[in-house]
């Protein structure tokens, strides 16, 4: 356990840590799939279009599923279980 840091901190520090790299990834990934959106009806003359619904859905999913995956062993981490051994309980 680190010097100082509550369980609740680290806790914390993992959540946020989680939300901002599931975020990016998030956006980037809609950034990338919507640049191709605009750029494959000139190959394929169909047309394409992003919905809000159609970029909603893959980002709730990312967030979820990245929030539920580290948010497990980061309640672990608190007890002083090693990286590897938090693994296991998610």
């Amino acid at each position: 356990m680190a010097l100082g840091a509550t369980g609740g901190a680290i806790f914390a520090h993992v959540l946020a840590e989680v939300l901002v790299v599931t975020v990016m990834g998030g956006l980037l990934g809609l950034g990338l799939g919507t640049a191709l959106t605009g750029v494959l009806p000139h190959f394929m003359q169909m047309p394409a279009v992003v919905s809000p619904f159609i970029a909603a859905v893959p980002s709730v999913t990312a967030l979820s599923v990245g929030t539920h995956c580290r948010a497990v062993p980061g309640r672990c981490a608190p007890r002083g279980l090693s990286p590897g051994e938090a693994l296991r309980y998610a």
